[in-house]
């Protein structure tokens, strides 16, 4: 797929998704494409079956989601320590399937993690670290993953 190069909030995109602007605003008016779109160069291409679910969850969820992390570059997943294997990985052959959700307090993850079933996200991990007490350490992170849902909580 060719890409196309958009200016969206004062931040370059490589959009590979197939998707106009207009079209990414109306089929996910909850996230932006600078929201997931690589934070290292702005590749972004991004499985759009998954984002569907996603979108979906959100709505379900009624309130916004903070992505800390959507799409890598092998450069940025190199980076930030990820798995060479990680879904967030995305290239312009290779779809990421990955996000991370900010999710700081219990109610909020019991409500989204409700809204993803409800949405058939197929896979998800919540990291509920303790130390240091950060947004950036309490997320919910969602892929593809394998067939059926997957659970697991890291402290």
């Amino acid at each position: 797929m060719k890409a196309v190069l958009l200016v969206v909030n004062r931040k370059k995109i490589l959009n590979y998704t197939g998707l106009t602007l207009e079209e990414w605003n109306k089929r996910y008016p909850n996230i932006g494409m600078d929201e997931i779109a690589c934070k290292c160069c702005g590749i972004l291409n991004f499985d759009l079956e998954q984002l569907d679910r996603i979108q979906s969850s959100r709505t379900k969820y009624g309130k916004p989601y903070h992505f800390n992390s959507g799409c890598r570059c092998l450069s940025h997943n190199t980076e930030v320590k990820g798995n060479s294997k990680s879904e967030h990985m995305c290239s312009p052959n290779r779809k990421a399937t990955a996000l991370d959700i900010r999710c700081i307090n219990q109610k909020d993850r019991i409500e989204m993690v409700r809204a993803m079933l409800d949405s058939n996200v197929s896979h998800f991990v919540i990291y509920t670290t303790e130390e240091p007490v950060s947004p950036v350490n309490r997320f919910i992170h969602t892929d593809k993953g394998s067939a059926g849902i997957g659970i697991a909580v890291y402290r």
